[in-house]
């Protein structure tokens, strides 16, 4: 069987690396969330950029709900594309 170290470096071999340049003080602040909330720096900054997707695309979902209502249920033409960018 192989050890912890070997198969950590497989499976890092399979993530996408990318060099990320922190304005002045952003990565202490990222260090304190990380250690608060239990998680590495790198999956801290994965989680919160994958939130951050997901909130580009809720918020899509919702303009286009409020957008049937403005126009009294009656959908526009481009709110059926964002809707459906949403799901």
């Amino acid at each position: 069987m192989l050890n912890n170290e070997t198969v950590n470096m497989r499976d890092d071999d399979k993530d996408e690396k990318f060099v990320v340049r922190f304005p002045m003080g952003m990565r202490a602040r990222l260090s304190m969330a990380a250690k608060a909330s239990h998680r590495s720096m790198n999956s801290e900054c994965v989680h919160r950029i994958d939130c951050s997707l997901k909130q580009e695309q809720e918020i899509a979902r919702l303009k286009a709900v409020i957008d049937v209502l403005l126009n009294g249920g009656k959908p526009a033409s481009n709110v059926v594309q964002l809707s459906e960018a949403g799901q």
